[in-house]
């Protein structure tokens, strides 16, 4: 049985500190490449409509990503799943709250009521997620990207 000296695990302590930081920092990385992943994807494939109000022509500032199960309650599994995401102007993600009623009912029409109570079924997971969990989403947004893409050509 090797014993360690308090000076030995001192050192070992601030080691297993410094992964977790570079941990969090490796992270944060991955949520935000998922994200624009995911707006890239939610942009090729509903284009530059407001999916609760209908205006065209979207661009800039006035193009959001909007969720349907709002980032700040919905689970990991759910805020990246492209289920939940339709391009919504400023007005109807900001200043309406995401027009949560419309967002529904036009949800509704486009993917059926089975899809919509499984997303909420995925959102009660709210298991915190690892590195190999948001590897594994940046990589099934860009086959589904590519996929977009190369059906466009």
């Amino acid at each position: 049985m090797i014993v360690e000296s308090k000076d030995e695990i001192k050192v070992n302590l601030e080691k297993v500190k410094f992964t977790k930081k570079l941990e969090k920092k490796i992270i944060k990385k991955l949520k935000k490449r998922l994200w624009e992943l995911a707006k890239e994807y939610c942009r090729l494939k509903h284009g530059n409509i407001c999916f609760t109000c209908g205006k065209k022509g979207l661009k800039g500032g006035n193009w959001h990503t909007g969720h349907f199960i709002p980032k700040k309650i919905s689970s990991f599994i759910v805020d990246c799943n492209p289920s939940n995401l339709r391009p919504q102007c400023y007005n109807c993600n900001i200043n309406l709250g995401g027009n949560g009623s419309y967002f529904y009912r036009n949800l509704l029409k486009e993917i059926g009521e089975i899809c919509i109570n499984a997303l909420f079924l995925a959102n009660e997971d709210k298991s915190k997620p690892s590195m190999s969990d948001y590897i594994a989403y940046i990589n099934m947004y860009k086959g589904i990207i590519n996929e977009i893409k190369m059906s466009k050509k």
